[in-house]
């Protein structure tokens, strides 16, 4: 299967409807992965985008920067779940045939080719080379350094970095596509200075350069805002209640990560992508299934003794909770009841422990057990991130 990503501002500012519309319908159907970046805009083009059943990503604006295409494409790369990865735009139709056409030709193609498609503007000779990538040597490029800001420039730096550090030899095939490049809706532009154009260029052709010299010590200092330097997706706090999975959260948080606090209901899935990680019960209950959909994680598992957390749990848990519903639906789920009861408080401590501890077994890489209320702080957690310790108290917070 393939991995297809759009990047978007104000579309429908730019382009018809019906333009939008008919691009989307053309790849309608070919892959169970088709995601639209959306660059923070302020038109109905979500619910356009998930009418098609295709995933929504909104991504926030980097001050200064109109339009941050190769932040989009960054993280397009990283949620991308296929191996084959290709870029699309609102200005193609694309043929039905076209997923299988790419499939086929990686089935049957040797390892050191890379697969072009041309896209021919109307009624012109001139071709847009668009590759498809793999997406795991995706990764080991970083995808594109940020800051290459204009459109186009980032194209190139991805495509000549790619094929420059894995040897590949590009492949270059015509496709009928039917649309190519189709007028802005009149009267609209944009300003955006010739000379910064130049010059953003420029700059990508030294970066390009000095990665092809010496691609282990430049790729480094490639910036990213998606994984960058570090090896993980998301975030996980898979701790019980009252043992300090808000504190966690704050800390987190000082390191810069946003962490979504309790994420449920309808909208469960969305919080975890528009976050770097998410906390609290409503995860504990579902980190098996959130390991298979956020591959390459990290869990982290705050810890207590037994007998001060059943005393703060007494004091927590000690009558029902009717107004927070979503609440009593977790609390049920993990404890078998709403309301404290120490039985079965003390059943589900142990049985949550002994599930993790076997779950992760021989993953400890990828799991961490963290002890806040003994004074386990910002040392081992940043050190489990792979982060510099953060000189700062450590949070506590709701404390019973």
């Amino acid at each position: 299967m393939i991995s297809y990503a759009y990047s978007v501002l104000d579309i429908f500012k730019s382009r018809s409807r019906k333009f939008v519309e008919e691009s989307f319908e053309s790849l309608s159907g070919q892959s169970n992965d088709i995601m639209v970046m959306d660059y923070d805009s302020k038109d109905d083009i979500e619910e356009v985008v998930k009418s098609y059943g295709f995933k929504f990503y909104r991504i926030p604006k980097t001050p200064n920067f109109y339009f941050h295409v190769s932040k989009m494409t960054n993280n397009a790369i990283f949620k991308a779940i296929n191996n084959l990865f290709f870029r699309v735009t609102v200005d193609i139709i694309y043929p039905k045939n076209l997923s299988k056409f790419i499939e086929e030709w990686h089935l049957k193609s040797e390892k050191n080719k890379c697969l072009v498609i041309q896209a021919k503007k109307n009624n012109s000779n001139f071709k847009s080379p668009m590759s498809v990538f793999k997406r795991d040597l995706l990764l080991q490029t970083k995808g594109i350094d940020e800051r290459i800001t204009f459109y186009g420039a980032e194209h190139k730096y991805l495509r000549k970095v790619y094929l420059n550090e894995f040897k590949l030899e590009p492949v270059y095939v015509y496709e009928p596509l039917k649309v190519w490049h189709r007028p802005h809706k009149k009267g609209y532009s944009i300003n955006i200075n010739d000379q910064k154009q130049k010059d953003m260029r420029h700059w990508t052709n030294n970066r390009i350069l000095q990665l092809k010299n010496n691609f282990n010590i430049e790729i480094k200092k490639a910036m990213n805002s998606f994984w960058g330097n570090k090896k993980y997706n998301k975030i996980f706090c898979i701790g019980l209640g009252k043992t300090g999975t808000v504190s966690l959260t704050r800390a987190l948080e000082k390191l810069g990560f946003k962490i979504a606090l309790y994420p449920s209901g309808n909208a469960f899935y969305q919080q975890i992508d528009d976050s770097d990680g998410a906390s609290d019960l409503s995860i504990s209950c579902r980190f098996e299934e959130l390991d298979t959909k956020y591959p390459n994680s990290k869990f982290i598992c705050p810890v207590r003794d037994i007998k001060s957390w059943l005393v703060s749990c007494s004091k927590q848990y000690k009558e029902h909770q009717r107004e927070n519903v979503l609440g009593t639906k977790y609390r049920n789920l993990m404890f078998g009841t709403d309301i404290y009861n120490r039985e079965k408080f003390v059943d589900a401590y142990f049985r949550n422990d002994k599930k993790i501890t076997k779950y992760f077994e021989n993953r400890e890489n990828d799991i961490l057990y963290i002890n806040i209320i003994k004074g386990e702080g910002y040392k081992k957690l940043c050190s489990f991130l792979g982060l510099d310790v953060l000189d700062d108290k450590f949070p506590h917070e709701h404390k019973t």
